[in-house]
């Protein structure tokens, strides 16, 4: 089990294997943001959002941005993924908060996870 948020970055989204199941149309995608966050249930949290490049198939136009929220509480992790196909002006710069702002959905999504003990 990863012991930091460090740690599960590096086993899921940094890991070449993880990346070609997990993200949208890997390698065809570049990470635009990442930050350190905390949840409405107070686990610490890092969001990372990322988005196709035009290399990606026509087909998975639908889904221009993924967002990651890897979770660490206690001894467990959870990662959240949310797929967003409009526009996101604020998903190169953030913050974490004006990411969620961009669909009311996001911040309902985040906001109702709760870790399980």
């Amino acid at each position: 089990t990863p012991k930091t948020l460090d740690d599960l970055e590096d086993r899921f989204v940094n890991n070449p294997n993880f990346a070609a199941r997990m993200l949208i149309g890997s390698p065809r995608v570049e990470r635009l943001y990442s930050a350190n966050t905390v949840l409405a249930d107070g686990s610490s949290a890092k969001v990372q959002v990322y988005r196709q490049t035009a290399f990606a198939q026509v087909a998975d136009f639908d889904r221009q941005f993924q967002i990651f929220y890897l979770i660490k509480s206690d001894s467990g992790y959870s990662i959240l993924s949310i797929y967003l196909s409009k526009p996101c002006p604020v998903c190169s710069s953030g913050p974490e908060a004006a990411i969620r702002d961009v669909d009311p959905h996001i911040a309902e999504f985040v906001d109702s996870y709760r870790r399980y003990k």
